[in-house]
């Protein structure tokens, strides 16, 4: 009888033990990235913020194939905003193209059409569930 018990307890600690060692696991590995040197480089940020488009776009194909066959109103919500972000993104890509090449571009902070698309959508997933 008392064996039942001791399983139950082990099957308790076991997931505790498993969040604290993958908590110090992604702290540690936090700091290394810290003192890693990065350099930033303005045509990757360009097909990074193109990719994010297009993924944009098929997010939101899917989602709005989904309210067609549910005609569920948070699909279509979400739907138009991953749509939004998409194009937003999208336009801005296009723009980030045409920088001049004369000039040296520093990219230290996020693109404001990135803080935008993305204030979208989290706007979009705050105001969908109610």
């Amino acid at each position: 009888m008392a064996e039942p018990t001791m399983m139950t307890s082990r099957s308790r600690v076991a997931p505790i033990l498993a969040s604290a060692s993958g908590f110090i696991v992604l702290f540690f590995f936090a700091m290394w990235l810290r003192v890693v040197p990065l350099e930033p480089d303005p045509v990757l940020q360009g097909f990074l913020q193109v990719t994010t488009g297009l993924l944009a776009f098929i997010f939101a194909a899917v989602i709005l194939v989904r309210f067609q066959g549910t005609q569920d109103r948070i699909s279509l919500i979400l739907g138009a905003g991953f749509l939004l972000s998409g194009a937003i993104l999208t336009a801005s890509s296009l723009l980030f193209f045409q920088f001049q090449q004369d000039t040296p571009l520093e990219l230290r902070w996020a693109p404001v059409s990135w803080w935008v698309s993305r204030i979208v959508l989290a706007l979009l997933f705050v105001v969908a569930p109610r």
